[in-house]
């Protein structure tokens, strides 16, 4: 290490500089003897207070006051240059800059002025980068595989029966960490194994993981953790109960010990009533245990109720439904309280108009039969034409229709309104001639149209009365008008043996 200070004064005979700031000239007598005076200028020279540097480094490199430097790890001196502006200024450098430690250093230079008035320390803050501390670890494998090990020592490493050592290859996270393992070997059944991963970090810290590795022993355990029959879990003894005609059903088991194994029997060739099924759990040790229940076969089924039976998707209430007109057939539904009985369906088809029967005949289980029938009624559109009422004014004529009988009328009278109610109110009325009446016997047609288009007519006789007019309305002789009274006929020159006499009655049914 190179440190450098300035500790030397300058001859006491050299002027300083305040003394020629002073003095301002010095006068010197040449040696030419012409007596002139010679003027020599004062030489300026730095302060003696003046504690400044005018070259400071460390390691070679420019560093200011208060400045930090990082050295690497290890380090354990620094060059430090340090040179005083003024040539009577000392700089001393501290002892530390050879004996530097890891962490931080405060290196100084202490510059102690000319006069020794005034000292000024220059402070270094010098970094020695310390040694890893890490103890942690990136991965840990046993026995090739990834392995937890849980910092209060509680992960377990299962081995198989008869496992004597395990590799453990540990990893620290610093790269100069050092790691070694014990306990791997010699490993004994059960769990008080204990294997320890011991950390040496770079500063020399220590840290130590350790977990136990359970050497299996052979498992007496017997038991099942599932037991299930066709798929709904099962405890032992218990009765299932399966539908008539199965004859094997699904078994499954799990065992709570891995290592155990286990034979089924009984789940086929299943006979009518009661049937034992089993499971056989052979453990590691050799251990045995059967785990059985009782599936019982049941008796063929004689329910042949029905739930409830539908007609072109309309629910049957009661023994019979409609249908419109016209159809021919209906899809017939039918919903069983079992669900092992079938049904037959008939007379569903060729429906015709009015009542048909349809048989629902459903077989149980057991071979029996029995039928449910109801009717579907197919709507008939009505035939009726009769008549209910022939009303005129306030007389019902139903009597009068189709007789010799008849209904006077005043004279006069044209027209009629006749109120007409057909005896089916889906029937149609029609009725013609009661509008266009004359003096005498009239007609009126009635015709009834039915729902089915059947026609019936019936015929009402109209007797209007005649006029008892017995007065003319003109009378002509031989062209000439003589309807008035008055009228007096002349006598033509020559007597005549004819005339012409036109008489024209007011009724024009009278006759004159």
């Amino acid at each position: 290490m190179k440190r450098s200070a300035q500790n030397f004064k300058k001859p006491l005979f050299l002027f300083r500089v305040a003394s020629l700031v002073t003095a301002g000239l010095l006068v010197l007598t040449p040696v030419t003897g012409f007596g002139a005076v010679g003027v020599v200028a004062a030489h300026a020279e730095t302060s003696d207070q003046d504690t400044s540097l005018s070259l400071f480094k460390a390691n070679s490199n420019d560093v200011v006051d208060n400045q930090t430097i990082n050295l690497p790890k290890g380090s354990t001196s620094i060059a430090i240059e340090a040179l005083p502006t003024n040539d009577y200024a000392v700089a001393e450098t501290s002892l530390n800059a050879d004996a530097l430690l890891p962490g931080q250093n405060d290196v100084t230079v202490t510059v102690t002025s000319g006069d020794e008035t005034v000292v000024q320390v220059y402070h270094l803050n010098v970094v020695v980068a310390e040694p890893s501390s890490d103890t942690s670890l990136s991965e840990v494998l046993v026995n090739g595989s990834p392995f937890t090990v849980a910092s209060d020592g509680s992960s377990v490493y299962e081995a198989g029966i008869g496992t004597s050592q395990v590799t453990v290859a540990a990893s620290a996270t610093s790269g100069l960490a050092q790691v070694d393992v014990t306990g791997n070997s010699n490993l004994v059944a059960g769990s008080s194994n204990t294997v320890t991963i011991h950390v040496v970090a770079e500063d020399l810290t220590t840290a130590d993981y350790s977990f136990h590795v359970n050497v299996a022993t052979p498992n007496t355990n017997t038991s099942l953790s599932s037991f299930k029959v066709n798929g709904t879990e099962v405890q032992d003894d218990e009765i299932v109960v399966v539908p008539y005609g199965t004859t094997a059903i699904s078994l499954e088991a799990i065992t709570v010990a891995e290592t155990s194994t286990f034979t089924t029997a009984g789940d086929s060739g299943l006979a009518l009533g009661d049937n034992t099924v089993s499971v056989t759990v052979t453990a590691q040790s050799g251990a045995v245990s059967t785990h059985s229940v009782t599936v019982r076969v049941a008796a063929p089924s004689s329910d042949r109720a029905i739930n409830s039976i539908t007609v072109n998707g309309v629910t049957l209430a009661g023994s019979s439904i409609d249908v419109a007109a016209g159809v021919s057939q209906v899809t017939v539904g039918v919903d069983l309280h079992s669900s092992v009985a079938n049904y037959v369906v008939t007379g569903n088809t060729a429906l015709i108009g009015g009542t048909n029967t349809v048989t629902v005949a459903v077989t149980s289980q057991d071979g029996v039969s029995s039928s449910f029938l109801f009717t579907v009624n197919v709507y008939q559109p009505s035939a009726n034409t009769g008549l209910l009422s022939v009303v005129l004014g306030d007389i019902d004529y139903t009597s009068y229709l189709d007789s010799a009988s008849s209904i006077s009328l005043p004279f006069g009278t044209t027209a009629v309104n006749l109120t007409v109610t057909a005896a089916d109110t889906k029937s149609t009325v029609a009725q013609s001639g009661a509008s266009t009446l004359h003096t005498g016997i009239n007609t009126v047609l009635i015709t009834v149209t039915a729902e089915s288009g059947a026609t019936s007519t019936y015929s009402l006789k109209l007797n209007v009365a005649k006029s008892s007019d017995a007065s003319v309305s003109s009378i002509t002789v031989d062209g000439v008008d003589r309807t008035a009274a008055d009228s007096a006929v002349q006598q033509t020159a020559k007597v005549a043996s004819s005339v012409s006499v036109v008489v024209v009655t007011s009724d024009v049914d009278a006759v004159a």
